[in-house]
């Protein structure tokens, strides 16, 4: 997840017919380890839009994998406020150490 704005319009339409109701949506974060990791996932859009800001921040950082877990901490712990959203799924990419500092940075339990 990273376009939390797209997202949320989407939840809104979600709810407005119900389906929250009747279906558990999870939303998925992602912490990314590197730079490169997200210039190539923004190329492929993987698992959604990465957008600019969000690769001029972990070029910008002096360590983009501290970065890049802050930054789906930031998204996880928002997705938390969204009505209808019953789980958030923490992808690890291959880098499962950074799940739990995003669990527990966001305050999610394990």
């Amino acid at each position: 997840m990273f376009d939390l704005a797209g997202f949320s319009t989407w939840m809104d339409s979600v709810r407005e017919a119900g389906l929250d109701k009747k279906v558990a949506i999870i939303a998925s974060v992602l912490p990314f380890s590197s730079v490169e990791k997200a210039e190539v996932l923004k190329e492929r859009q993987t698992y959604g839009p990465v957008g600019d800001a969000v690769v001029a921040r972990l070029r910008k950082a002096s360590d983009p994998a501290k970065e890049g877990v802050a930054i789906a901490v930031e998204m996880a712990a928002q997705l938390k406020g969204i009505a209808g959203v019953r789980g958030i799924h923490i992808l690890s990419g291959g880098c499962e150490g950074l799940a739990g500092a995003v669990i527990s940075g966001a305050g999610l339990r394990e």
